[in-house]
Protein backbone atom coordinates (compact mmCIF):
# COMPACT_ATOMS: atom_id res chain seq x y z
CA UNK A 1 0.00 0.00 0.00
CA UNK A 2 1.28 3.39 -0.93
CA UNK A 3 1.78 5.88 1.92
CA UNK A 4 0.35 9.32 1.33
CA UNK A 5 -0.18 11.09 4.67
CA UNK A 6 3.12 12.61 5.73
CA UNK A 7 4.20 15.47 7.94
CA UNK A 8 7.52 17.01 8.90
CA UNK A 9 6.10 18.05 12.27
CA UNK A 10 5.67 15.87 15.37
CA UNK A 11 2.84 13.38 15.33
CA UNK A 12 -0.47 15.27 15.57
CA UNK A 13 -2.85 12.33 15.36
CA UNK A 14 -6.07 12.96 17.28
CA UNK A 15 -6.35 11.32 20.69
CA UNK A 16 -9.38 9.40 19.43
CA UNK A 17 -7.44 7.45 16.78
CA UNK A 18 -5.28 4.39 17.52
CA UNK A 19 -3.33 2.98 14.53
CA UNK A 20 -2.15 -0.62 14.28
CA UNK A 21 -1.17 -3.09 11.59
CA UNK A 22 -2.56 -6.60 11.23
CA UNK A 23 -0.47 -8.50 8.71
CA UNK A 24 -0.96 -6.56 5.47
CA UNK A 25 -4.02 -4.75 6.82
CA UNK A 26 -3.74 -1.19 8.10
CA UNK A 27 -6.23 -0.55 10.92
CA UNK A 28 -7.42 2.32 13.06
CA UNK A 29 -9.48 2.13 16.21
CA UNK A 30 -11.68 5.23 16.09
CA UNK A 31 -13.29 6.65 19.21
CA UNK A 32 -16.78 8.12 18.86
CA UNK A 33 -15.79 10.35 21.81
CA UNK A 34 -19.21 9.87 23.38
CA UNK A 35 -19.29 9.70 27.17
CA UNK A 36 -22.25 8.20 28.99
CA UNK A 37 -23.00 5.80 31.82
CA UNK A 38 -25.47 2.98 32.39
CA UNK A 39 -26.81 2.14 35.85
CA UNK A 40 -25.65 -1.19 37.23
CA UNK A 41 -29.31 -1.92 37.93
CA UNK A 42 -29.49 -2.92 34.25
CA UNK A 43 -27.76 -6.16 35.27
CA UNK A 44 -30.83 -8.30 35.74
CA UNK A 45 -29.69 -11.52 37.44
CA UNK A 46 -27.26 -10.29 40.09
CA UNK A 47 -28.00 -8.19 43.16
CA UNK A 48 -26.80 -4.61 43.29
CA UNK A 49 -24.59 -5.64 46.24
CA UNK A 50 -22.90 -8.37 44.18
CA UNK A 51 -22.27 -6.02 41.29
CA UNK A 52 -21.03 -3.23 43.55
CA UNK A 53 -18.63 -5.58 45.35
CA UNK A 54 -17.02 -6.68 42.07
CA UNK A 55 -16.66 -3.11 40.84
CA UNK A 56 -15.18 -1.91 44.14
CA UNK A 57 -12.45 -4.54 43.89
CA UNK A 58 -11.11 -2.49 40.97
CA UNK A 59 -11.80 0.95 42.48
CA UNK A 60 -14.61 1.49 39.95
CA UNK A 61 -17.90 3.32 40.54
CA UNK A 62 -20.34 0.93 42.16
CA UNK A 63 -23.67 2.37 40.94
CA UNK A 64 -23.02 3.00 37.26
CA UNK A 65 -20.81 1.83 34.41
CA UNK A 66 -19.05 4.40 32.18
CA UNK A 67 -19.40 3.46 28.52
CA UNK A 68 -17.60 4.44 25.36
CA UNK A 69 -17.66 3.47 21.70
CA UNK A 70 -14.77 2.27 19.54
CA UNK A 71 -15.20 1.64 15.81
CA UNK A 72 -12.73 -0.29 13.64
CA UNK A 73 -11.41 1.00 10.30
CA UNK A 74 -9.62 -1.51 8.07
CA UNK A 75 -7.67 -0.81 4.86
CA UNK A 76 -7.02 -4.12 3.11
CA UNK A 77 -5.32 -2.63 0.07
CA UNK A 78 -8.50 -3.02 -2.01
CA UNK A 79 -11.21 -2.16 0.50
CA UNK A 80 -11.66 0.57 3.11
CA UNK A 81 -14.03 -0.74 5.74
CA UNK A 82 -15.74 0.30 8.96
CA UNK A 83 -17.09 -2.23 11.43
CA UNK A 84 -20.00 -0.32 13.00
CA UNK A 85 -20.32 3.47 12.93
CA UNK A 86 -20.98 4.78 16.45
CA UNK A 87 -23.87 7.00 17.50
CA UNK A 88 -23.29 9.81 15.05
CA UNK A 89 -25.96 12.51 15.11
CA UNK A 90 -28.89 10.26 15.86
CA UNK A 91 -31.85 12.34 17.11
CA UNK A 92 -33.13 11.55 20.59
CA UNK A 93 -36.69 11.77 21.97
CA UNK A 94 -36.51 15.56 21.86
CA UNK A 95 -35.86 15.50 18.12
CA UNK A 96 -32.35 16.87 18.66
CA UNK A 97 -29.16 14.81 18.67
CA UNK A 98 -28.62 13.45 22.17
CA UNK A 99 -24.99 12.69 21.28
CA UNK A 100 -22.64 13.99 18.62
CA UNK A 101 -20.34 11.15 17.65
CA UNK A 102 -16.93 11.83 16.13
CA UNK A 103 -16.09 8.73 14.09
CA UNK A 104 -16.32 10.57 10.79
CA UNK A 105 -14.50 13.69 12.00
CA UNK A 106 -11.70 11.64 13.58
CA UNK A 107 -11.24 9.76 10.31
CA UNK A 108 -11.06 13.06 8.44
CA UNK A 109 -8.55 14.48 10.91
CA UNK A 110 -6.39 11.45 10.22
CA UNK A 111 -6.57 12.07 6.48
CA UNK A 112 -9.30 9.57 5.52
CA UNK A 113 -12.18 11.04 3.53
CA UNK A 114 -15.70 9.70 4.19
CA UNK A 115 -16.05 9.10 0.45
CA UNK A 116 -13.21 6.57 0.55
CA UNK A 117 -15.14 4.14 2.80
CA UNK A 118 -16.62 1.51 0.48
CA UNK A 119 -17.91 -1.10 2.97
CA UNK A 120 -19.62 -0.75 6.35
CA UNK A 121 -20.19 -3.96 8.31
CA UNK A 122 -22.81 -3.78 11.06
CA UNK A 123 -22.63 -6.11 14.05
CA UNK A 124 -26.34 -5.59 14.77
CA UNK A 125 -29.10 -3.00 14.56
CA UNK A 126 -28.84 -1.14 17.86
CA UNK A 127 -28.67 2.63 17.53
CA UNK A 128 -25.17 3.06 18.98
CA UNK A 129 -23.82 0.88 16.16
CA UNK A 130 -25.59 2.40 13.14
CA UNK A 131 -26.28 6.02 14.16
CA UNK A 132 -23.07 7.24 12.49
CA UNK A 133 -24.40 6.16 9.10
CA UNK A 134 -26.21 9.51 8.88
CA UNK A 135 -24.77 13.00 9.29
CA UNK A 136 -26.19 16.13 10.92
CA UNK A 137 -28.24 16.82 7.75
CA UNK A 138 -29.61 13.25 7.80
CA UNK A 139 -27.61 12.36 4.69
CA UNK A 140 -25.35 9.34 4.32
CA UNK A 141 -22.09 10.08 6.16
CA UNK A 142 -20.21 7.64 3.91
CA UNK A 143 -21.94 8.11 0.54
CA UNK A 144 -20.04 5.46 -1.42
CA UNK A 145 -20.39 2.62 1.09
CA UNK A 146 -22.31 -0.58 0.76
CA UNK A 147 -23.59 -2.14 3.99
CA UNK A 148 -23.32 -5.66 5.37
CA UNK A 149 -25.67 -7.20 7.95
CA UNK A 150 -26.66 -10.73 8.89
CA UNK A 151 -29.88 -12.07 7.37
CA UNK A 152 -31.12 -13.08 10.81
CA UNK A 153 -30.72 -9.51 12.11
CA UNK A 154 -32.56 -8.03 9.14
CA UNK A 155 -35.41 -10.51 9.47
CA UNK A 156 -35.82 -9.91 13.19
CA UNK A 157 -36.12 -6.13 12.99
CA UNK A 158 -38.19 -5.99 9.80
CA UNK A 159 -40.77 -8.66 10.77
CA UNK A 160 -42.54 -7.39 13.91
CA UNK A 161 -39.76 -7.77 16.51
CA UNK A 162 -40.86 -8.73 20.00
CA UNK A 163 -38.98 -6.88 22.76
CA UNK A 164 -41.57 -7.57 25.45
CA UNK A 165 -39.17 -9.71 27.50
CA UNK A 166 -36.67 -6.85 27.96
CA UNK A 167 -36.76 -5.03 31.31
CA UNK A 168 -36.64 -1.62 29.64
CA UNK A 169 -39.14 1.27 29.51
CA UNK A 170 -41.81 0.70 26.89
CA UNK A 171 -41.12 4.00 25.05
CA UNK A 172 -37.46 3.01 24.71
CA UNK A 173 -38.40 -0.37 23.24
CA UNK A 174 -40.82 1.22 20.79
CA UNK A 175 -38.24 3.80 19.76
CA UNK A 176 -35.56 1.13 19.32
CA UNK A 177 -37.79 -0.79 16.91
CA UNK A 178 -38.87 2.28 14.97
CA UNK A 179 -35.36 3.63 14.52
CA UNK A 180 -34.00 0.24 13.43
CA UNK A 181 -36.76 -0.22 10.88
CA UNK A 182 -36.32 3.32 9.55
CA UNK A 183 -32.57 2.83 9.19
CA UNK A 184 -32.75 -0.59 7.56
CA UNK A 185 -35.43 0.56 5.14
CA UNK A 186 -33.16 3.38 3.97
CA UNK A 187 -30.20 1.01 3.72
CA UNK A 188 -32.01 -1.67 1.72
CA UNK A 189 -30.82 -0.54 -1.75
CA UNK A 190 -27.22 -0.54 -0.47
CA UNK A 191 -27.48 -3.62 1.75
CA UNK A 192 -25.85 -7.03 1.43
CA UNK A 193 -27.29 -9.69 3.72
CA UNK A 194 -24.95 -12.46 4.86
CA UNK A 195 -25.17 -15.86 6.51
CA UNK A 196 -23.97 -16.44 10.07
CA UNK A 197 -20.43 -17.64 9.26
CA UNK A 198 -19.91 -16.03 5.87
CA UNK A 199 -16.61 -14.63 4.61
CA UNK A 200 -17.48 -11.02 3.86
CA UNK A 201 -14.28 -10.22 1.98
CA UNK A 202 -10.99 -12.13 2.05
CA UNK A 203 -9.63 -11.75 5.57
CA UNK A 204 -12.89 -10.72 7.26
CA UNK A 205 -15.34 -13.42 8.33
CA UNK A 206 -18.56 -13.19 10.32
CA UNK A 207 -19.00 -15.24 13.50
CA UNK A 208 -22.49 -15.88 14.83
CA UNK A 209 -22.70 -14.09 18.20
CA UNK A 210 -26.45 -14.03 18.73
CA UNK A 211 -28.00 -13.43 22.12
CA UNK A 212 -28.35 -9.72 22.66
CA UNK A 213 -30.15 -9.75 19.32
CA UNK A 214 -31.00 -12.76 17.12
CA UNK A 215 -28.58 -11.78 14.37
CA UNK A 216 -25.72 -10.20 16.33
CA UNK A 217 -22.37 -10.92 14.68
CA UNK A 218 -18.76 -10.87 15.78
CA UNK A 219 -15.95 -10.83 13.22
CA UNK A 220 -12.54 -12.40 12.74
CA UNK A 221 -10.11 -10.15 10.88
CA UNK A 222 -7.01 -12.01 9.63
CA UNK A 223 -3.97 -11.20 7.50
CA UNK A 224 -0.60 -12.92 7.12
CA UNK A 225 -1.02 -14.96 10.32
CA UNK A 226 -2.25 -12.05 12.46
CA UNK A 227 -5.84 -12.11 13.73
CA UNK A 228 -8.20 -9.84 15.62
CA UNK A 229 -11.56 -10.81 17.12
CA UNK A 230 -14.11 -7.98 16.97
CA UNK A 231 -16.85 -8.82 19.49
CA UNK A 232 -19.34 -5.94 19.22
CA UNK A 233 -21.75 -6.10 22.15
CA UNK A 234 -21.18 -9.78 22.95
CA UNK A 235 -19.13 -8.59 25.94
CA UNK A 236 -20.60 -5.65 27.83
CA UNK A 237 -17.94 -4.75 30.45
CA UNK A 238 -14.21 -5.32 30.73
CA UNK A 239 -14.35 -6.57 34.34
CA UNK A 240 -17.86 -7.89 34.83
CA UNK A 241 -18.14 -9.93 31.63
CA UNK A 242 -14.91 -12.00 31.84
CA UNK A 243 -15.34 -12.64 35.57
CA UNK A 244 -19.13 -13.13 35.53
CA UNK A 245 -20.12 -14.17 31.99
CA UNK A 246 -23.48 -15.39 33.29
CA UNK A 247 -24.54 -11.89 34.43
CA UNK A 248 -27.10 -10.58 31.98
CA UNK A 249 -28.19 -7.07 31.07
CA UNK A 250 -31.62 -5.68 30.29
CA UNK A 251 -30.61 -5.57 26.60
CA UNK A 252 -30.03 -9.34 26.26
CA UNK A 253 -33.02 -10.66 24.33
CA UNK A 254 -32.11 -14.36 24.62
CA UNK A 255 -30.48 -14.88 28.04
CA UNK A 256 -29.34 -18.48 27.60
CA UNK A 257 -27.91 -17.85 24.12
CA UNK A 258 -26.19 -14.67 25.34
CA UNK A 259 -24.26 -16.67 27.94
CA UNK A 260 -23.36 -19.40 25.43
CA UNK A 261 -22.08 -16.78 23.01
CA UNK A 262 -20.02 -14.99 25.64
CA UNK A 263 -18.38 -18.18 26.82
CA UNK A 264 -17.68 -19.35 23.28
CA UNK A 265 -15.96 -16.09 22.37
CA UNK A 266 -14.06 -15.89 25.67
CA UNK A 267 -12.79 -19.43 25.20
CA UNK A 268 -11.79 -18.82 21.62
CA UNK A 269 -10.00 -15.56 22.41
CA UNK A 270 -8.04 -17.19 25.24
CA UNK A 271 -7.21 -20.47 23.48
CA UNK A 272 -6.12 -18.81 20.22
CA UNK A 273 -4.44 -15.87 22.02
CA UNK A 274 -6.33 -13.46 19.79
CA UNK A 275 -6.07 -9.72 19.83
CA UNK A 276 -9.56 -8.47 20.68
CA UNK A 277 -11.48 -5.27 19.98
CA UNK A 278 -14.44 -4.85 22.35
CA UNK A 279 -16.78 -2.04 21.31
CA UNK A 280 -17.59 -0.62 24.77
CA UNK A 281 -14.36 -1.40 26.66
CA UNK A 282 -12.05 1.43 27.85
CA UNK A 283 -10.01 3.16 25.18
CA UNK A 284 -8.41 1.96 22.98
CA UNK A 285 -10.69 -1.05 23.56
CA UNK A 286 -7.95 -3.50 22.56
CA UNK A 287 -6.57 -6.36 24.60
CA UNK A 288 -6.41 -10.10 25.15
CA UNK A 289 -8.36 -12.59 27.22
CA UNK A 290 -6.59 -14.76 29.81
CA UNK A 291 -8.10 -17.93 31.29
CA UNK A 292 -8.37 -17.83 35.09
CA UNK A 293 -9.59 -21.14 36.60
CA UNK A 294 -13.36 -21.10 35.95
CA UNK A 295 -13.51 -17.63 34.45
CA UNK A 296 -11.38 -15.16 32.49
CA UNK A 297 -9.71 -11.75 32.75
CA UNK A 298 -9.14 -8.84 30.39
CA UNK A 299 -5.53 -7.80 29.69
CA UNK A 300 -5.79 -4.37 28.05
CA UNK A 301 -3.44 -2.80 25.57
CA UNK A 302 -2.76 0.61 27.07
CA UNK A 303 -2.96 3.74 24.99
CA UNK A 304 0.51 4.95 23.98
CA UNK A 305 1.53 8.11 22.23
CA UNK A 306 4.55 7.84 19.95
CA UNK A 307 6.06 11.03 18.61
CA UNK A 308 7.48 10.75 15.12
CA UNK A 309 8.39 13.02 12.25
CA UNK A 310 6.50 10.78 9.83
CA UNK A 311 2.78 10.15 10.23
CA UNK A 312 1.67 7.70 7.57
CA UNK A 313 -1.60 6.23 6.46
CA UNK A 314 -2.21 4.18 3.37
CA UNK A 315 -3.96 5.56 0.34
Amino acid sequence: MQNHFQSSTPDIRPAGVYPLTLGDFYCLVISDEVSYSLPTSLITNATKEEVAATLREYALPSTHVPMQISVLYIHTGQHQILIDTGLGHLPGPSGRADFVGKVRSNLQTFGIAPESINTIILSHAHTDHYGGIFDEEDRFSFPNATYVLSKAEWTFWMEQPDLSSLALPEPLKQRTVQLAQDCLTRLQPKLRLIDDEEVIIPGIAAISAKGETPGHSAFLVSSKGDSMLVVGDAWSHYKLTPEHPDWLTAFDLDPEQTVRTRRMLLNRAAEEQLLVLAYHFPWPSLGRILKRDVNWSWEPIEYTWTYTTNTEAPS
